[in-house]
């Protein structure tokens, strides 16, 4: 009986016109185990109660027997404290964790299951909202021990990073123990051997604490295109695509940019790098740069707009197109850079950026600085994007691609990643402060398919009246039928005689 009073009893009725106190779940679960703890002595006493003696059992048997029903009733009405009717949200009470999900603890005991998050992540909170905190660094931690490879957009640098660092030498046994299953598996099949999951860091401020990178491996370039959109990206980043602005002068710095992107590709692969190219752009004998790009076909096709006008002696309007991008470009033509951006693979310097082939997983963990964010940005940009096209490719090792601060770079086609990442075991997490952000980054259009094709959405304290009305819109309201009672006295006194 005494059992049935701690687990059946409801939640306290709601006294009209007083408000409910929402009960301390940690305080009343160690109530609740202390009242359990003295029920085992007077459970005790009625278990043996046929060795008590007559007097004994006149005394023992109905105090042991009030004292359960006492303590069981008291143990029950506190559990029912913390139940609340059916209405609002609720978090779930069981963990549901699948080969490659991440579930998050909450205050009451409870879970955030996110079984499939490959579905897309999205995480939206102000400063100071707890984002990093509370999601992204729990997340890199489970996905460390579930094996996933993949790519950290450290903004705040080393944040990330240090939980990322953290998070692979606790799930260093875990991590063994995988590679060694895949290990045996490619052994019985006759198939190569992959290598252990390895965790690079890359960053433009601390140069004891950065590896090389070549995002213009000529190798991971395999056509014109991906030259194109690696161009766009850096120029997109570095702000000189202005909206309403020509657009003869846009698409003419992406063709010039291209262009010398493409030659270095064909002809000097060893220098295809950003700081080569960049070097390129602002050189300053233009004739002798567009000669150069007409040695090969591909890369004068790309420039021809620019090689024609000189040709038909219009050189001012080619000059301002230089110009302006060469201004643009200056930017990220620093020491720092050049250096990280131009490894020796002769010497063993650099990395592929294909972070989850299936033969030599990789953690890429890219810093940023809050104060140099508009010179780093282009740069970061161009190694994410091209992490990306050689990540969502079908048949590669589970990964994810964590963008913290993701609205401080602008990666072309972003929007619609997410969308077919899924089907190739490519978990994206856009972490950003507000939905205004985005729309300053990708525009209205573009940011509403991004929102969209993320559907593990997370909202924290936003001060954007827009982000919060979306919120709000897309949670909805439940109607309840609530009920006020008032009360009065009447002061007025009887009317005397005339």
């Amino acid at each position: 009986m005494a059992i049935v009073l701690v687990f059946a009893q409801g939640p306290p009725k709601e006294k009209v016109g007083v408000k409910r106190r929402k009960a301390n779940p940690a305080q009343i679960k160690k109530l609740v185990y202390g009242l359990s703890v003295l029920m085992v002595p007077a459970s005790l006493v009625l278990l043996f109660v046929h060795h008590l003696r007559v007097e004994q059992l006149a005394t023992y048997y109905p105090a042991s027997g009030g004292a359960l029903l006492f303590m069981g009733f008291l143990a029950g009405m506190m559990r029912g404290a913390l139940k609340t009717a059916a209405f609002g949200l609720h978090t779930e009470r069981k963990l549901h964790e699948t080969p490659w999900s991440f579930n998050l603890r909450t205050d009451d005991g409870g879970f955030i299951n996110v079984p499939n998050p490959d579905r897309g992540t999205l995480v939206l909170g102000g400063a100071g909202a707890g984002k990093s905190f509370s999601i992204g660094e729990p997340l890199v931690e489970q996905f460390a021990m579930k094996g996933r490879c993949g790519l950290i957009y450290d903004f705040k640098f080393p944040v990330l990073a240090a939980a990322a660092q953290k998070a692979l030498i606790l799930a260093e046994p875990t991590v063994k123990q995988l590679h060694a299953q895949a290990v045996a598996k490619a052994r019985a099949l006759g198939a190569p051997e992959p290598q252990p999951l390895r965790h690079h860091i890359i960053n433009f401020t601390d140069m004891t604490r950065t590896e090389k990178v070549n995002p213009f491996r000529p190798q991971d370039m395999p056509d014109i295109s991906y030259a194109m959109e690696y161009a766009q990206t850096i120029i997109s980043n570095l702000g000189t695509s202005a909206k309403g602005g020509d657009d003869f002068f846009e698409k003419s710095a992406y063709a010039y940019l291209t262009s010398i992107i493409w030659f270095y590709r064909n002809n000097y692969p060893q220098f295809c790098t950003i700081p080569h190219v960049v070097a390129t752009a602002l050189y300053e004998d233009l004739s002798a740069v567009l000669s150069m790009l007409k040695a090969d076909p591909q890369a004068a096709g790309m420039a021809q707009s620019l090689i024609v006008a000189v040709e038909q002696k219009a050189e001012k309007q080619v000059a301002a197109v230089v110009a302006s991008l060469q201004i643009a470009l200056v930017r990220i033509n620093t020491p720092n850079i050049a250096w990280v951006l131009t490894p020796d693979e002769e010497r063993g310097e650099g990395f592929s950026l294909n972070l989850n082939d299936p033969l030599a997983p990789k953690l890429l963990t890219i810093g940023n600085n809050p104060t140099l964010k508009t010179t780093f940005s282009p740069v970061i940009a161009c190694v994410v994007a091209t992490a990306l096209k050689l990540m969502n490719q079908q048949g590669k090792h589970p990964s994810y691609v964590f963008l913290d601060e993701a609205a401080t770079i602008y990666v072309p086609g972003l929007e619609v990643i997410p969308a077919t990442a899924r089907s190739n075991k490519v978990a994206m997490i856009y972490m950003t402060q507000d939905m205004a952000q985005m729309t300053d980054a990708y525009g209205p259009e573009k940011m509403k398919v991004l929102i969209s094709n993320l559907n593990n959405q997370f909202f924290g304290k936003v001060n954007s009246l827009e982000t919060a009305k979306f919120v709000s819109d897309m949670i909805g309201r439940e109607d309840r039928e609530m009920v006020s009672v008032s009360s009065g006295k009447n002061q007025g006194g009887k009317g005397g005689k005339a």
